[in-house]
């Protein structure tokens, strides 16, 4: 699988939920950020686990504004997955997270769980303007957004093992 061209998310700081959602996918994930051999170009690669199956990803981004990335994604073998982790960036750390995939009013909802933090986990939405208006479940409580707030960005997570509010 390949894809590319723009993503533009929106993205949500949210309490922790512990329920069920009906009808969700659940992909457990090894995120690896790689040197960068370009300054404007964050690289990665992904082991996903789903339902017994692995698939593994490289990714490059480069970053247009907030919530507005150019995105760069291939499916990889676990031999190339496992040499290309040899470029991890050493400042950064491994992220490991649970993503709870589901669709709520028509749109397609990445959870993410981390390990670290008992408290907290972040929502997403893919749309197509960053301005979109995006409806969340009820049952998902919203502490604020954090689209513009680079400190919630996965690889400042991955930098600081947790959430900013997980030091406070």
């Amino acid at each position: 699988m390949e894809k590319s061209g723009m993503e533009i998310e929106r993205k949500f700081l949210i309490e922790k939920y512990k329920g069920e959602i009906t009808g969700e996918q659940v992909w457990d994930i090894v995120q690896t950020y790689l040197l960068r051999t370009d300054s404007d170009i964050q690289r990665r690669v992904r082991r996903i686990t789903s339902d017994g199956r692995v698939s593994c990803y490289y990714t490059e981004k480069r970053f247009i504004g907030h919530g507005i990335r150019e995105e760069n994604e291939r499916e990889i073998s676990e031999e190339e997955y496992e040499c290309l982790k040899r470029e991890a960036d050493p400042s950064l750390t491994e992220i490991i997270k649970r993503r709870r995939i589901f669709v709520y009013d028509g749109k397609t909802l990445e959870m993410d769980e981390y390990p670290f933090s008992d408290r907290f986990a972040s929502i997403e939405a893919e749309l197509g303007s960053i301005t979109e208006e995006i409806k969340l479940p009820d049952f998902i409580h919203v502490i604020k957004e954090v689209t513009a707030d680079g400190r919630y960005s996965n690889s400042v997570i991955a930098k600081n093992q947790g959430f900013p509010e997980d030091f406070e």
